[in-house]
């Protein structure tokens, strides 16, 4: 809580210690000035439109001849699946690997091979394969 109150409070102070200071240098007032106009934004404005226009058509007339083909190629149950089961291994599986490198890993470091770990017995595991040389 002490970090936000202090975060808060510097920020408080700097917009109060550089009020009257300029964002924009001189020259980037002057570039604006000459060529951002009410034109240049309404002719921005008015190409923005037309490619909206543009491709909401193009997709409607694709979407009408090749729509069902497409739709069964992307299954959309299997892609959400996909996904959501994407989503739960990142979130989760970072869990498992820390298990596993942690505990295991140590285990295995601690005794070297398989057949070092102790039975229920308290001896280690014989193996059917003879030892290698």
């Amino acid at each position: 809580m002490g970090h936000v109150i202090g975060i808060v409070t510097g920020l408080v102070w700097g917009f109060y210690h550089w009020r009257d200071a300029s964002i924009l240098s001189t020259e980037s007032l002057e570039w604006i000035q000459t060529n951002i106009t009410v034109g240049a934004i309404g002719q921005f404005a008015l190409w923005s439109i037309g490619l909206v226009l543009l491709s909401t058509v193009i997709a409607v007339i694709i979407g009408r001849a090749r729509g069902k083909r497409i739709m069964k190629l992307i299954r959309w149950r299997d892609t959400l699946a996909y996904i959501a089961s994407g989503i739960m291994m990142s979130l989760f599986g970072w869990l498992f690997a820390r298990l596993h490198l942690h505990l295991f890993d140590r285990w295995f470091l601690r005794h070297g091979k398989i057949e070092r770990f102790p039975n229920r017995q308290g001896q280690p595991v014989e193996t059917a394969s003879p030892p290698r040389p």
